[in-house]
């Protein structure tokens, strides 16, 4: 069976691409979200980037706009892996 990536490892990735397409460093970007008047950690922005579990919503809203704002989000279904389960409710 192939292994499905968590969804906070696929976020932190595109956060730290982003990050790092716009030349900012952790701290630059720390800097970004107190000037839209909002509060952050390079500590908190090291465990988004890293896929850390348990990030909340309006943290990562707080990054996305500093980031320029999330444009979209485009989620891709792999085949289901409980084809039974499907069924149960057709």
């Amino acid at each position: 069976m192939e292994a499905v990536e968590h969804f906070a490892t696929v976020i932190g990735r595109l956060v730290l691409k982003r990050r790092l397409e716009l030349g900012m460093t952790q701290e630059k970007l720390v800097e970004a979200v107190k000037q839209q008047g909002d509060e952050i950690t390079q500590a908190t922005i090291s465990k988004i980037e890293s896929g850390h579990r348990g990030i909340k919503n309006d943290t990562y809203d707080k990054v996305f706009r500093a980031l320029g704002g999330l444009e979209s989000l485009n989620v891709q279904f792999g085949p289901s892996q409980n084809k039974r389960h499907y069924l149960a409710y057709l």
